[in-house]
């Protein structure tokens, strides 16, 4: 009764019951396709393989490729909407609003950093990282937290799971106020 069903398998897969089968068109399969690699590779202008161990691929510069579509609209929309808010600003308001930084500033235990100047510099390190300007160039701003304490408290305090964490809060607070203004905007109904 096994045997049926193994081999009712095999043929829903268009597979040999045969190991050595299996294997050998695999094998055959991965040689042509080699095969034809090895012959495109000369005419690939974009491609240069040498014998070096470090590096041996290089690959030419991509165009860049045309801006997508509706992502002017977007800028549009945002612009309109609020206006040009500088992004800390926008997410400094975000951590104000749903206190995201509570789950990362609970943690610091033992610590003798005063938890507003944690989330300082946990928002500055986001910001740093978030916009690919980076810790020192956000450490040369005007706020009094230099470099070595910004990486200080993003090595000690923001791992992945809290960056999860803290993205999990901001959506969860953002759709709270969504569906909290969905219900004061629609009608109360009878439900008799």
């Amino acid at each position: 009764m096994k045997l049926f069903h193994r081999v009712e398998h095999y043929q829903a897969l268009r597979k040999p019951l045969d190991p050595s089968q299996f294997i050998a068109d695999l094998q055959a399969e991965m040689r042509a396709e080699l095969e034809a690699l090895h012959t495109a590779l000369p005419g690939c202008d974009w491609l240069s393989i040498s014998d070096r161990a470090a590096g041996a691929v290089k690959l030419a510069p991509l165009e860049a490729s045309p801006e997508p579509r509706n992502l002017r609209r977007l800028k549009q929309a945002v612009q309109a909407r609020w206006g040009t808010v500088p992004l800390i600003d926008m997410l400094k308001e975000a951590v104000l609003r749903t206190g995201c930084l509570s789950a990362v500033t609970s943690v610091a235990d033992r610590g003798t950093l005063p938890e507003h100047v944690l989330a300082e510099r946990l928002l500055l390190a986001i910001y740093g990282y978030g916009t690919n300007t980076g810790i020192r160039a956000v450490a040369g701003g005007e706020h009094g937290h230099s470099e070595d304490e910004i990486r200080y408290a993003r090595r000690r305090y923001l791992s992945t799971e809290a960056a999860r964490q803290i993205a999990i809060e901001i959506a969860n607070a953002t759709r709270g106020r969504e569906l909290q203004s969905r219900k004061s905007s629609s009608p109360r109904r009878l439900l008799w």
